[in-house]
């Protein structure tokens, strides 16, 4: 039993390693003894798997499929990184369902990181070597001896991390208890510690407690225009009468935070759109060598005789497409973690929607995406969002690349 155990200790300890630098480009030293910390409890869980038959080629079959799916699970969350910038948990296989259109994205990526991923296949060797013949059947003394061995240094873990800065929003305890940031998490315990925590809080209804900046309650109002009658953008809604009702502590505290809010300024802009008909773009990767006087006349008009917001910034979240998306349409910052607002919000209706927004004022609202609507449940969350009509890429007869997104050939 003590040598399958160190045979599975310097098997992750490697391929952990070699992951971290693959994807962030450091190691320190206390990551190490954290990930260390934690990872011993779980090489004790997969060293009793290993070991619960009496036949020692059936214990052999055990310890190798163990080891060849952990290889496999990091060389995949490595691939999902370096083309998503995040790593996906269990709760994420509906997003993944969407890769399947884009094994070319896949191969392309493993090429572009070939030498990491050969890094990464090396314990291959080793698993197959001699060294792992001496899996042997576990005796309830050692199994006793090594569960007592995983218990202290899962609470030195836990007493170490709890001993550690607070305050820091994204200090290693606020990450372990109160937050869902799988980058972070990953970076600073681990692959396996993170992907214990993401089923962990699925199965017990974890809520973020995150510290938000003082910043964000701050009545403070700015405005970029004088304005000689001040008029405010105030909706009739009693929040003090909502808050009487509402049991969810949750949307009380939403309710209290907007019934001191002061509504917005209006300026000189303000309605000036009235009665126009409005389109939205949503170019994702859109540089501006893209933006030509000849090439592409609209796009320059619009670039350079409309509003421009010289200081105006989308912040890069893991789910960089739909999260984009999301904002555009809810006018909402999305969720930081696990979860992907676009989809989770499928069927979840929204009176403030930008689409639902219009419909109020009796305009007709249309939706149309360059993609297949089951990519990101867009079928669904276009319906959702009330659109009027909606149609994607086989609908609007655009033809499709052999590569991992659609062209603008028009059939």
């Amino acid at each position: 039993m003590k040598r399958t155990f160190l045979n599975l200790l310097f098997f992750l300890l490697y391929i952990e390693i070699v992951f971290h630098f693959v994807c962030f480009h450091e190691f320190n030293f206390v990551y190490f003894i954290t990930f260390l910390l934690f990872i011993i409890p779980i090489c004790t869980f997969l060293t009793i798997l290993c070991g619960l038959s009496k036949n020692i080629k059936t214990n052999r079959i055990v310890f190798l499929i163990i080891t060849c799916s952990l290889l496999i699970l990091y060389l995949s969350q490595t691939i999902y990184f370096k083309i998503y910038d995040s790593f996906f948990s269990y709760n994420s296989f509906v997003f993944l369902g969407a890769v399947k259109d884009g094994f070319s994205k896949v191969f392309e990526t493993i090429l572009q990181n070939g030498i990491s991923i050969l890094f990464m296949l090396l314990p291959l060797l080793f698993l197959f070597s001699p060294l792992t013949k001496s899996i042997s059947q576990n005796n309830l003394k050692d199994i006793s001896i090594f569960l007592i061995f995983a218990m202290l240094f899962h609470i030195y873990g836990i007493f170490t991390i709890n001993t550690l800065e607070k305050n820091e929003k994204y200090s290693m305890y606020n990450l372990y208890y109160n937050l869902d940031i799988p980058i972070y998490n990953t970076k600073d315990f681990g692959l396996l510690t993170f992907l214990r925590l993401s089923i962990q809080r699925g199965l017990t209804s974890f809520e973020e407690n995150s510290i938000s900046s003082e910043d964000i309650y701050s009545n403070e109002i700015t405005s970029l225009f004088s304005v000689v009658n001040i008029k405010y953008n105030a909706l009739n809604i009693n929040f003090n009468e909502l808050k009487k009702t509402e049991k969810n502590h949750k949307i009380k505290e939403i309710h209290d935070y907007m019934s001191n809010k002061t509504p917005t300024k209006q300026n000189e802009y303000t309605g000036i759109f009235k009665n126009k008909n409005v389109i939205y773009i949503l170019a994702e990767s859109l540089n501006d060598i893209a933006i030509d006087k000849n090439l592409t006349p609209t796009l320059y008009k619009l670039y350079n005789t409309g509003f421009y917001f010289s200081n105006y910034y989308s912040p890069k979240y893991p789910a960089g497409t739909a999260d984009g998306e999301y904002m555009l349409e809810w006018g909402m910052l999305p969720v930081i973690g696990n979860d992907y607002s676009l989809i989770d919000l499928v069927y979840i209706s929204h009176p403030y929607n930008i689409a639902t927004m219009f419909k109020k004022n009796n305009y007709k609202t249309y939706a149309y995406h360059n993609y297949y609507g089951y990519y990101n449940l867009r079928d669904s969350y276009f319906k959702t969002l009330n659109f009027n009509q909606y149609k994607f890429v086989d609908e609007l007869k655009i033809s499709c690349t052999k590569n991992y997104h659609s062209s603008e050939l028009v059939k």
